[in-house]
């Protein structure tokens, strides 16, 4: 390889010291480039693990929307409490409920789990809306539940007999 002199333009023959740099140089660029691919690689993985599970699917699909939830003040043993039925779709004996696993904005005063689930809450005063967790199993669940929330908006001013609006929402949809 020739190579010119920038000084005075003359033709320079490489010497040995050169060619030995150079293929040092080039040497270290691959040993870098295949670090990085190699890096690279193993880094990239799945991601979905790493960062953000996805949740499971729902068991029961659809399920949520189709159970009916009535509920209204009555006078209890703690005062004004909101009594809740929620029960499955007509024709679907493979739903069960369990006793509910967490309420907000108020107390659960008693539970009756089973095909159907009927539940006393005492809401917190001044509470516009309680949430309830409960654990809902049918035929495709099999031993897993799945989770659902009931969501009660209360009336401004309740007194018994007073209607409360409920709903339910699948949670691991």
């Amino acid at each position: 390889m020739r190579m010119a002199d920038p000084k005075d333009g003359r033709v320079v023959l490489p010497s040995a010291s050169t060619t030995a740099t150079r293929a040092r140089v080039v040497l270290h660029v691959q040993r870098l480039v295949a670090t990085a691919v190699t890096t690279a690689a193993i880094s990239t993985g799945c991601g979905f693990d790493v960062v953000d599970p996805v949740p499971p699917p729902a068991r029961c699909p659809n399920l949520a929307e189709q159970l009916a939830v009535t509920a209204s003040y009555v006078m209890g043993a703690n005062g004004l409490e909101v009594q809740v039925t929620i029960s499955a779709p007509a024709g679907r004996t493979d739903v069960s409920f369990a006793a509910p696993t967490s309420v907000t904005s108020g107390t659960l005063a008693s539970s009756t789990p089973g095909a159907q689930l009927g539940i006393r809450i005492v809401p917190d005063a001044g509470a516009k809306e309680v949430t309830v967790g409960i654990d809902v199993t049918c035929a495709q669940s099999k031993s897993t539940p799945d989770k659902m929330v009931v969501t009660l908006t209360l009336p401004a001013a309740p007194k018994a007999g007073d209607a409360v609006t409920g709903s339910v929402h699948e949670l691991n949809q």
